[in-house]
């Protein structure tokens, strides 16, 4: 049975325009078909070559809400194949309600396991073994986001 999806237009907005705002026009920024498990592919514009690939996330909370930013083991361990199979960083990009913060993903056994997910459960699978990345490791990009 296929999962459904639960990402919405206004959800997909909102990663975009992150993404965009943190790039700029550093790369072209290309959304990837769902098959890779990550959102967006960063390309060098002079060569077209893939540079990163980027998960983005927007979250409702500060990011001092919590010690660490939860994320399904096997979105880490896709992101894990991605960088053994391609050589090519895998990051992690983060909008808090005041902050935005990227983290390079290298592999699983970096981050503690755990049992957790939604506290809203969507269906059965929203509770599963998730990564706890400690919000120390990311590199915040500004001390303020800026509203669109």
């Amino acid at each position: 049975m296929v999962r459904p999806l639960f990402e919405t237009q206004g959800d997909l907005a909102k990663e975009r325009a992150v993404i965009e705002r943190v790039v700029g026009d550093k790369f072209e920024v290309r959304k990837l078909p769902i098959k890779y498990q990550a959102d967006f592919g960063l390309f060098e514009n002079s060569t077209g070559n893939l540079k990163r690939w980027v998960e983005v996330r927007c979250r409702t909370t500060a990011s001092h809400a919590y010690p660490t930013l939860i994320v399904s083991l096997d979105k880490i361990m896709a992101a894990e194949n991605l960088v053994r199979s391609t050589g090519i960083p895998f990051v992690f990009m983060c909008e808090w309600t005041d902050t935005t913060g990227t983290v390079r993903i290298n592999k699983a056994s970096d981050y503690e396991i755990k049992w957790g997910g939604r506290n809203e459960l969507r269906d059965w699978q929203d509770v599963e073994p998730v990564c706890h990345i400690p919000i120390s490791h990311f590199k915040m990009i500004n001390n303020e986001r800026q509203h669109d």
